[in-house]
């Protein structure tokens, strides 16, 4: 599989040291493990681990099938650095803004300011094509901003 740059058709230019590539079936268990991560929440509900994995399993298959029903033209790309997928970017580009939709980076390369520049960089594509970008987070996703229903009108 090519891990060769594709933000810069797709998105913007890719932050450095930062490659896109399209998601593919291998994804899967990347995905999932990424997801699982992002839900600390369910470890105070009390299960046992097979219950939480169970659950967790089934909200990310929703989750996914949300995703694909609502944005069935979005791209999903895998976030990888140094041949290592670190994170994921769906983005759905409509002919008045491009969406947002989910953003996720492993819990070791948050902080580090990725995230942040896959965002910007996203921002300035849809500036130069005179787009808004709306961004829509969950409450209780995990990440260092917390935003509901944002636009940002360029």
């Amino acid at each position: 599989m090519s891990t060769a740059p594709l933000m810069s058709t797709v998105h913007g230019a890719p932050p450095a040291g930062v490659v896109l590539r399209p998601r593919c079936d291998d994804d899967e268990t990347f995905l999932f493990a990424l997801y699982a991560e992002t839900r600390d929440d369910v470890v105070g509900f009390g299960w046992e681990p097979a219950q939480v994995q169970e659950f967790l399993a089934m909200q990310y298959r929703a989750r996914e099938c949300a995703f694909a029903a609502n944005h069935p033209s979005a791209r999903s790309d895998i976030v990888v650095v140094d041949g290592q997928a670190i994170g994921r970017l769906l983005v759905d580009r409509r002919s008045v803004a491009i969406q947002l939709v989910d953003i996720a980076l492993v819990t070791e390369h948050r902080g580090h300011g990725v995230g942040t520049e896959l965002v910007t960089d996203l921002i300035e594509f849809a500036a130069d094509r005179i787009r808004r970008i709306q961004h829509v987070l969950l409450r209780g996703a995990a990440c260092g901003h917390q935003h509901s229903n944002q636009q940002w009108d360029q």
